[in-house]
C-alpha cells in the first residue's frame, strides 16, 4: 500500500490535489486550439496574394491582414516617446531626432528596430562594432518600432562591499542576541 500512495493519492483512494490540478491541467490543454501570429517575411512593398509563401491552411484557419499603419513608434528611453506619422526613407536617426534623442539613461549600444513583420534589427546584425552610429542609417517601414532600451546599472564595488558588510554585521548581532537568551 505504502508504495502506492503517489499513484492513488492516498490510502483510502482519492487523488491528491496535485494529481487533480495536474489532470485538469491536461484536460484544458488538450481542448484549447493554437492561436498567434506566423511572420511571413513579405516585401515591404508586397500587394499581392502572389507574394505569399507557399502554406497549408487547415479547417479553421483565419488569414487576418491588417491595414497598412501609417506611424513609426518610438519607446523607451528617450524625451519623447511617441508615435510619428510615417515617412519614406526616412531613418532610425531621423525618427530618434524626433523623439528628442536617446536620453541619458539610454543605452545606445542595445538600441533595435522591432519591424512590422516580426523580426529584429539590432545594432550587431552584420555590423562592425566601430560603427557606433550604423542603426542610424536603416530605413524604416510603416508601423516599426524603435525600441531604446534604458543601461543596466551596475552596483560598485564598493556598493557591495558595504552591503555584505551590513549583511554580516546583521548575522553577528542576531548571533550574539540568541547567545545571551540562552
Amino acid at each position: 500500500m505504502e508504495g502506492q500512495t503517489g499513484q492513488s493519492g492516498g490510502e483510502n483512494g482519492t487523488q491528491s490535489p496535485v494529481m487533480s490540478a495536474n489532470q485538469s491541467l491536461v484536460s484544458r490543454l488538450r481542448q484549447s486550439r493554437a492561436t498567434g501570429r506566423i511572420v511571413l517575411n513579405l516585401a515591404p512593398s508586397s500587394d499581392s496574394v502572389s507574394s505569399f509563401p507557399e502554406m497549408i491552411l487547415e479547417d479553421g484557419d483565419r488569414l487576418v491582414i491588417p491595414s497598412r499603419p501609417a506611424t513609426i513608434q518610438v519607446i523607451g528611453a528617450v524625451f519623447n516617446q511617441n508615435a510619428f506619422l510615417f515617412e519614406k526613407g526616412a531613418t532610425v536617426g531621423s525618427y530618434l531626432l524626433l523623439a528628442g534623442g536617446p536620453a541619458s539613461e539610454a543605452d545606445r549600444n542595445q538600441i533595435f528596430v522591432l519591424r512590422a513583420d516580426g523580426s529584429v534589427v539590432h545594432r550587431s546584425n552584420g555590423v562592425s562594432i566601430f560603427e557606433a552610429s550604423a542603426l542610424d542609417d536603416v530605413r524604416l517601414y510603416p508601423g516599426d518600432t524603435i525600441v531604446v532600451p534604458e543601461k543596466m546599472i551596475r552596483p560598485s564595488g564598493l556598493r557591495a562591499l558595504a552591503n555584505w558588510t551590513q549583511v554580516m554585521s546583521q548575522l553577528t548581532l542576531s548571533a550574539v542576541a540568541l547567545d545571551v537568551v540562552k
